[in-house]
């Protein structure tokens, strides 16, 4: 945010970001999280939003139980990531994920 020092109002610092996706991995599983009120996902999606531009849409993407997940549901996630990512390029660490758990 940025404070106006004439008229001691806050404005919006991030204009121009028009889209936030959060992601994360949870060690509980989602309605153990549901339950708890999941603060990081209300940060992201209340407060960080406030700051961006007035049509920012918001997307989150959590991994649910990953204490116990397999490797196909991780898989899974990895490619729900990347195609919410759209024409990104594959990070570093998703292509070593995938190496990674494609040995096993």
């Amino acid at each position: 945010f940025v404070l106006d020092p004439s008229t001691h109002k806050v404005k919006r610092g991030l204009g121009k970001v028009r889209r936030i996706v959060g992601i994360t991995t949870y060690g509980s599983p989602r309605w153990s999280i549901r339950f708890a009120a999941d603060g990081g996902r209300r940060t992201l999606t209340r407060a960080l939003r406030l700051l961006c531009h007035p049509l920012a849409r918001t997307r989150w993407l959590g991994l649910y139980g990953i204490d116990t997940s397999t490797d196909d549901q991780r898989l899974e996630f990895l490619s729900k990531v990347e195609n919410t990512l759209g024409g990104m390029h594959r990070t570093r660490l998703m292509r070593r994920t995938r190496q990674t758990l494609g040995r096993r």
